[in-house]
């Protein structure tokens, strides 16, 4: 019979258990994947505070007849539109993003509690933890007001695409303008409200980061 020397034996052990370790994943690295995530929030809400004011911009252009043609500042419009868009459905997709993984972070915490066997710690552990799901809540709040913001004002911007594909005439265009003032208006609102998330997400997101070393 062939001999197995205990260095063989280790070295199977360890192999076994390789891919048990690698496919674990520690709550720090969830940590740091929810914060990587509200980064990418925080990009897309920058990204539609300045695109929302592109699309007013368009708006005033068709209204104002700069450019002399209607046709193309109507063009220009519907396409920065569509871009708004795009712009507002990323910070949906985003923001899901956020609670997709804080979610698998405070289900892997909460599981994790259970294996604390000093009643002090986990106790200090469960304190940290529902500090953190109160952190995660300010963004969700910031996050509710920007979007009830967002969709009448989406609405109204989709409405004025529509109304100026059927009449680019000069009156149509100048029974236009309390249409763009009421718009012009709530692009200011949505700002703030945009800026509140932003706000939020700059607070909360460090505090989900690993600590780094000290230069």
């Amino acid at each position: 019979m062939k001999r197995i020397g205990r260095t063989s034996v280790l070295a199977s052990w360890l192999l076994a258990l390789a891919p048990a370790v690698g496919c674990s994943t520690e709550g720090h690295v969830r940590a740091d994947d929810t914060a990587t995530r509200m980064t990418s929030l925080r990009e897309a809400l920058l990204g539609t505070k300045r695109q929302t004011s592109v699309a007013i911009g368009s708006l005033d252009g068709v209204i104002q007849g700069h450019g002399g043609d209607a046709k193309l500042g109507y063009e220009r419009y519907a396409r920065d539109v569509a871009i708004t868009e795009d712009s507002v459905k990323a910070i949906d997709k985003r923001y899901d993003a956020v609670r997709s993984e804080a979610k698998k972070y405070f289900e892997m915490w909460e599981k994790q509690l259970g294996d604390i066997g000093s009643e002090e710690i986990r106790k200090r552990s469960e304190e940290r933890r529902a500090a953190q799901v109160q952190q995660i809540e300010k963004i969700d709040r910031a996050m509710v007001d920007a979007r009830e913001a967002l969709t009448p004002f989406m609405n109204r911007l989709r409405d004025t695409r529509i109304y100026l594909a059927t009449d680019l005439s000069s009156a149509g265009l100048q029974s236009l303008r309390p249409v763009f003032d009421q718009l012009s208006k709530e692009n200011g609102a949505i700002d703030r409200k945009l800026d509140t998330v932003v706000a939020a997400v700059d607070e909360v997101a460090p505090g989900f980061r690993a600590e780094a070393p000290q230069e």
